[in-house]
């Protein structure tokens, strides 16, 4: 969460900087401009930490999906009778005291149960 927040606050401090700079007025010549060497230089920069931050939100995102769709072993123990029953569950089905397996079946845990999951 802090990082989708630090990384929208970065696109809007760029977006800003880019909007409120001065605009150079149109050279009416044929010639294009000559950029000097520090002007290439923050342009290389600006574009290096651009893709550097793009390349990472795209990262942690592909992470994010990849982990989502793990399969975990879920076993409920009752504490009444001590049965425990096993379930195969993706981690994004999991959802405090619900779940949903893989077969489609929709459990609710009741408060007295134990839940432990594991990763495969």
């Amino acid at each position: 969460m802090l990082t989708k927040f630090l990384l929208t606050l970065l696109v809007i401090c760029l977006a800003w900087w880019f909007l409120t700079r001065g605009r150079q007025p149109i050279n009416e010549s044929r010639s294009a401009p000559l950029l000097t060497g520090q002007a290439v230089i923050r342009r290389y920069i600006i574009l290096a930490v651009l893709g550097i931050v793009a390349l990472g939100g795209l990262t942690l995102g592909a992470w994010h999906l990849y982990d989502s769709y793990r399969v975990m072993t879920v076993t409920i123990t009752s504490p009444l009778d001590g049965v425990s029953v096993q379930y195969q569950v993706r981690k994004k089905d999991i959802e405090g005291e619900r779940l949903t397996t893989l077969d489609g079946l929709q459990i609710r845990v009741s408060s007295q149960e134990r839940m432990t999951i594991s990763a495969r």
